[in-house]
Formats: C-alpha cells, sequence, structure tokens
C-alpha cells in the first residue's frame, strides 16, 4: 500500500491575494491592490479638485458663496452620512461589487456635473459622487485587509498605504484641479473622472478578488436617516448664517433641529437589533477619542486648505495652476508623518503620536494667524508644512486604532466609521471656516475706500466673493483695503481653528490616560486571521 502524497504547501501571501472568491483572471496582490488605492485616490481628490476653481465657477455660474460651499460641502457631507451604510452594504454584499458599483455612480454623476449650467444641478451631482464614494472606500479598505493583506506586518503596511492614498487624494486635488481649470474651465474637473472610473470598474472586475457577503440583515436605514439629517441641519445653519445671521430665527430652528434629530438618533441605536453604529466600537473610549481627533484634524486641514486656496488666487494673483502646486507642501509633509506615527505604533506610544499630531498641527494653524495683507508665499508654505507634518501623524494613528478594534469581521463597518469621521471634519471644516471667513471679511469692507467713495454695505456674502474674485478690477486703494480685510478674516478663521485643536489635544491627552496599545488577540488563529488587533489600557511605556 502506497504511502499518501505529502502535503502541498500553500502558496505565500505576497505571491497572490487569499480572498473569500477569487478573482476573475488570477491577479498578483500588487495590481489588485493598486486598483482599489487608484479608486480611493481618485473619491479623495474628487473632495478637494473644485478648491480652486471657486473663481472661474464664480465667473460662469455666478453662484454665491453659500452656493460655493455647498458644492465642496456635497460630497463630504453625503459620504458622512452614508459610509455607514456603504460599510454595511459593503460587508453583506460583497466589497468588489460595491467597489465597481460606486465608482460606476461617481462616473455618471461627473456626467451631469460638467454638462450644468445651474448652481444647483452641480450641488446635486456632488452629493451622488458622495454617495458612490460612500461605497467604495470602505469597501477599498476592506478588500485590502480581508482579501489582499492578512498577516499583521502586511496589515499595518495596507493601513498606511490606504491613509496616504487618501489622504495624498485629498490634499493634490488643488493640484488636479488648477491645472484643467488652467488648460480647460472648472467643468474639467467632471469630466476628467469619466474615463477614469470607467477604466477602474473594468478592472476591478477582472481583477480585484470578492470577499464579505457573509453578514445578514438589514441596513439601519432609520439611524442612517437620523445621522445625516443632524449633520446636514447643523452645516445648513452654519453655512447659510451669514445670509441670515448668526442668532436668526432660521439658523438657531436649524440648530435645534439637529440636536433634536441626534438626541432621537442616540436613542433609536440603544433600541435597533442592528444598529447602525456596532455596539462593540461605539462604546470604545480609544475609538471615541481616535475618532474625535480624525473629525477635529480634517475639520482644521481641508478648511483651512480650502480658504489658502482663496488667499493664493485672490490675495497673491496665482493662477488656478500655480495655487495648486503652491498647496503640495501640505502633501509632501504627510509622509515624514505617517512614517513617524509608524515609528510610535511599533514603541504602543499611541497617546503621544494622537496628541503630539494635534500639537504640531495647532502650531501651524496659530502660524497662519499672522497673516497680513504684506504676507507672502513663504509663510503660506510654512503653515501647510506643519499642518501637514501633524495631519499625516495624526491620520495613521486614527486608521490603526480604529481598525484594529474592528477587526476583520467588521472591517467595512470600521473603515466606515474612520471614513465618516473625516468626511463629517471635512464638511465642517469647509462650513465653519468659510462662514467665519466670509462674516469677517464682508464687516470689514464698508470702510475700505473705493475710487472717491466707499465699498458698499455688503449685506450678504454674495456681493463680498464677488469683490474678492474681481479684485483685480478694483483701484490702487480699494485693493488693498480688500487686502487687509481679507487678511484678517483669514487669520480669524485660523484663530477658530487652532483654538479647536489646542483644545481637542488637551482633551485627548486626558482621555487616553489609560493609553492604547494595539497587540495581536491571543485567539486570532482560531477566531480571526492574524493581523486582528484589540486595545487595552496597560500604561504606555515612557
Amino acid at each position: 500500500m502506497s504511502a499518501p502524497p505529502p502535503p502541498v504547501a500553500p502558496p505565500a501571501p505576497s505571491d497572490t491575494a487569499s480572498p473569500t472568491h477569487a478573482a476573475r483572471w488570477p491577479a498578483p496582490t500588487w495590481a489588485a491592490a493598486t486598483v482599489v488605492l487608484t479608486g480611493l485616490y481618485l473619491l479623495s481628490m474628487d473632495a478637494t479638485v473644485l478648491n480652486v476653481a471657486v473663481p472661474d465657477l464664480q465667473r460662469d455660474l455666478g453662484p454665491s458663496m453659500a452656493q460655493v460651499q455647498w458644492i465642496i460641502d456635497g460630497f463630504p457631507l453625503v459620504v458622512a452620512g452614508a459610509v455607514m451604510a456603504g460599510g454595511v452594504l459593503s460587508d453583506r454584499w460583497g466589497h468588489r461589487r460595491s467597489f465597481i458599483t460606486g465608482v460606476l455612480v461617481c462616473c455618471v454623476a461627473s456626467v451631469f456635473g460638467a454638462t450644468a449650467s445651474d448652481p444647483g444641478v452641480v450641488i446635486a451631482a456632488r452629493a451622488a459622487m458622495g454617495a458612490g464614494a460612500a461605497l467604495v472606500m470602505p469597501a477599498g479598505m476592506s478588500v485590502l485587509i480581508t482579501s489582499l493583506y492578512v498577516t499583521p506586518e502586511r496589515r499595518r503596511r495596507a493601513f498606511t498605504a490606504w491613509t496616504m492614498a487618501v489622504a495624498v487624494g485629498g490634499l493634490s486635488g488643488p493640484v488636479v484641479g488648477g491645472a484643467l481649470v488652467e488648460l480647460f474651465s472648472w467643468r474639467a474637473g467632471f469630466w476628467a473622472n469619466v474615463p477614469v472610473a470607467a477604466g477602474l470598474a473594468v478592472a476591478a472586475w477582472f481583477l480585484v478578488p470578492e470577499s464579505g457577503r457573509t453578514r445578514k440583515g438589514r441596513v439601519d436605514a432609520v439611524g442612517c436617516l437620523l445621522s445625516s439629517g443632524a449633520l446636514l441641519c447643523v452645516l445648513w445653519g452654519l453655512i447659510e448664517a451669514p445670509v441670515h445671521g448668526w442668532t436668526s430665527g432660521p439658523v438657531l430652528t436649524a440648530y435645534a433641529v439637529a440636536v433634536l434629530l441626534a438626541v432621537a438618533f442616540r436613542a433609536q441605536q440603544r433600541r435597533a437589533a442592528a444598529p447602525l453604529l456596532d455596539r462593540d466600537l461605539r462604546g470604545d473610549r480609544h475609538v471615541r477619542c481616535a475618532l474625535v481627533s480624525g473629525v477635529v484634524m480634517c475639520m482644521a486641514a481641508f478648511g483651512m486648505l480650502f480658504l489658502i486656496s482663496l488667499y493664493l488666487q485672490s490675495m497673491l494673483g496665482y493662477t488656478p495652476w500655480q495655487a495648486g502646486l503652491r498647496t503640495l507642501p501640505m502633501t509632501v509633509s504627510m509622509l515624514p508623518g505617517a512614517l513617524c506615527a509608524l515609528y510610535l505604533l511599533q514603541r504602543s506610544l499611541v497617546r503621544a503620536a494622537m496628541t503630539g499630531g494635534l500639537a504640531v498641527l495647532t502650531s501651524g494653524l496659530l502660524l497662519l494667524t499672522t497673516v497680513s495683507a504684506s504676507s507672502g508665499y513663504g509663510l503660506i508654505a510654512a503653515v501647510q508644512s506643519l499642518c501637514g507634518l501633524g495631519a499625516g501623524l495624526l491620520a495613521t494613528v486614527v486608521n490603526e486604532v480604529v481598525m484594529a478594534a474592528a477587526g476583520e469581521r467588521r472591517a467595512g463597518v470600521g473603515s466606515a466609521l474612520h471614513d465618516a469621521s473625516r468626511e463629517v471634519g471635512s464638511a465642517l471644516g469647509i462650513a465653519v471656516l468659510g462662514s467665519v471667513l466670509m462674516t469677517a471679511f464682508r464687516d470689514r469692507l464698508p470702510a475700505a475706500p473705493a475710487g472717491g467713495g466707499v465699498l458698499p454695505a455688503q449685506d450678504d456674502p454674495v456681493t463680498a466673493l464677488d469683490v474678492l474674485t474681481r479684485m483685480g478690477d478694483l483701484p490702487g486703494p480699494a485693493q488693498e483695503a480688500v487686502r487687509e480685510a481679507f487678511a484678517h478674516a483669514l487669520s480669524l478663521a485660523a484663530a477658530v481653528a487652532a483654538g479647536v485643536t489646542l483644545t481637542t489635544a488637551a482633551a485627548m491627552w486626558w482621555g487616553l490616560r489609560a493609553v492604547v496599545r494595539t497587540q495581536p488577540e491571543p485567539s486570532a488563529t482560531a477566531q480571526e486571521p492574524a493581523g486582528s488587533a484589540q486595545l487595552t489600557g496597560r500604561p504606555e511605556a515612557g
């Protein structure tokens, strides 16, 4: 009787993906990862690609400042409201299928945005793109850590790659947008998505393995509607406050409705059989601290990036392409921040990394408070470098903490939770800092001389934005007064952001006094693939 053949050794993890369902074409891990990361980069870039297109958009469609803020904010608003549902859907429907569907939704929405003749249509197109992104982002992260990179060390590198693709995409949007506006118009920011998104959908169909499709049940639609409604009311109040007044009836009513919806959401989540927010994750103090830090980081970084883009074009006279290139310091400085975060994470210094990232971000914002009408690009470059360093450090730590707590079984939900915090922060940053800037700018304009008289009182920010974008047509004394008004407003907005980040840093230092550590779960081999991690409260070394 012959001996049984020896068992065949499984392939090394680095050779091919090890998915739940194989890709339609056998593909190396790097090919599938490239498709996923490119999709994440594209949609993150879409969030900021129109930042430098505001003057061109103003000349073409004549939107008010509030409409401009809705155009920029429509994307992150919908992502923030729908990404939790998108994460649950991707875990149940299949990560590859969700990724492809989301990319195609963005492709179709881009066509409508590119052909729009009214600001309202542009806002709707941006919102539809956000709905597609709400599927793509959690599905992309889930593919990376459940199908492509399943060992602890490789999974940590996947976290870093995902974080950098999303962050660099968002921060390089002004560069790409500037080039497109310079060569064509603001509409090219939409048209450029169409061939890339279509190509990504085809590539994902053949190269990306399927995973997920393991959970049953329904999406918490009620929770999604309540949370989205609360955020929408907050943003409406913030964006419309310069028009109606910060203490006007409509604005205060919007805030009151937001509070009622938030209270109802919390009560509904406690009763729901399958809540939108996973009970274990929302009850984890370390995850809560990480998510709050992520919201504040994105509020400061992306809000200030929007304002800096206006400053570079209106105050320093750069073209959209030149202005986009001059936002690169923030993108470049994120890499050393992420590397520093990996160094600290390997030594379980999560508390130091999180509060340190907020502190560095605060230093950049405080530097921006010194801006004046005579400031040049050097100050702006230094501000961006500090903000990028802090954002890179903080983003990597937040991602690690949230995904380590979620594990593979809840990868889509964990990724969606992290995505939601980032998009909420981005939406709030543009709404809060944009409204602070335009209110302060408008209030300074009546004293600005224009020829023999004065500039008319700016009773709403529509005229203020028009003055800003057409400043080159004003006589010399009026230009100088407008420059001083804008510099004052930018300094005030930076001070508000710095106050928020500094307060958050102090709160996180106190909240994480039982310090986060990440380590493999002892039962990982029996319950989840290697690389799952848990959070413990042992004191941090040093």
